[in-house]
């Protein structure tokens, strides 16, 4: 099968969360020649802060930090309700099966093992924000009561 050519419609906030430099660097140069916004976060607290001051429309998570762990930071992202939709492509050099399970069970949408590739990068991005799909900006807020 062959790469989506297409791009998104719209500019897109992508937050992504990696320890390491040279993914945040690769992923970042995909994301933004593409046109996106690209945030970035090398921690577990950062993450979470940067997704609720942001609210990106995709988050791309490492698994393994120091301090906290990509899956404890998507699962307090997702507590907040305007960021519970926002899809999660988790990122893992580790090829444990266990991965899998766990990912989706804290609300994960993909998981990309490293070394992954700028295709892979952008089909994700393609298929998880696809015209039709609302993002964070265009939800209504909601109130306190």
């Amino acid at each position: 099968m062959s790469s989506i050519e297409h791009t998104t419609a719209r500019t897109s906030t992508i937050l992504i969360v990696d320890d390491e430099p040279s993914t945040v660097e690769l992923v970042s140069h995909v994301l933004s020649t593409a046109g996106h916004r690209v945030i970035t976060a090398v921690t577990g607290q950062e993450a979470v802060r940067k997704a609720v001051d942001e609210k990106p429309d995709l988050v791309f998570m490492d698994i393994i930090m120091p301090g906290m762990d990509g899956y404890e930071a998507t699962v307090r992202i997702k507590r907040h309700p305007l960021l519970q939709d926002i899809p999660v492509v988790y990122l893992t050099g580790r090829a444990i099966e266990e991965d899998c399970g766990r990912s989706f069970a804290t609300g994960g949408s993909i998981l990309l093992r490293k070394p992954f590739t700028v295709n892979q990068i952008r089909d994700v991005v393609n298929l998880l924000l696809r015209p039709g799909r609302s993002s964070v900006a265009e939800r209504p807020s909601e109130t306190s009561g």
